[in-house]
């Protein structure tokens, strides 16, 4: 088992298992999530997903400094066998119906967003708002309404179903962030700070 480490850019830890008046307090948040399909529990990169046993099924706690799980062979062909479609690989055109769809979506739902960007496989989105798990939410939900109207896949999934939430509390902290998200490899589009 392997511990998670601190956030790349330095700033504090997921507020996933935090409390909802914490969440709820305004500030800038660091939202990540991924395609779907593309990160499964059982995933080498490590999860924190229920594992799969011959005896039953283990929770992995979700909480920063616990140990996560990873390379659970059983656990991650048994979710590759319930997905609903093949993984989501975004194109550049994809991803730019994406971006489109959150930045219009951020405006009419107040969520300002600071920096963005969106790789074939997974988003980071640098955002300030007072509830984190509804702009988290709106994001998602607008981009794969936006995906799903484009490329016809009515119902189809273009993302995980959850995604994490980074509490940024110091500009220093800020700063560190909005790098470490327009320095991603591979983007396919960057968006935000206007």
């Amino acid at each position: 088992m392997h511990k998670r480490a601190p956030p790349l850019w330095g700033g504090v830890t997921s507020t996933k298992t935090g409390s909802l008046q914490k969440e709820k307090e305004m500030g800038h948040w660091l939202l990540t999530w991924t395609t779907y399909g593309t990160w499964l529990p059982g995933d080498e990169r490590g999860y924190v997903s229920k594992t799969l046993t011959g005896k039953g099924v283990i929770r992995t706690p979700n909480r920063p400094g616990e140990p996560y799980a990873y390379n659970h062979g059983l656990t991650e062909h048994a979710a590759r066998e319930k997905l609903k479609r093949p993984p989501v690989y975004l194109t550049t055109r994809q991803a730019m119906i994406a971006v489109a769809a959150m930045e219009e979506a951020g405006t009419r739902n107040r969520i300002k967003i600071l920096a963005g960007s969106l790789m074939k496989d997974h988003c980071h989105v640098i955002v300030d708002v007072d509830n984190p798990s509804r702009g988290l939410n709106v994001l998602k939900g607008a981009s794969g309404h936006a995906l799903s109207h484009s490329e016809s896949t009515k119902g189809l999934p273009w993302w995980t179903s959850s995604g994490k939430k980074d509490h940024i509390l110091t500009e220093r902290h800020l700063a560190a962030a909005i790098a470490y998200v327009r320095k991603q490899k591979n983007i396919l589009a960057s968006f935000g700070g206007k």
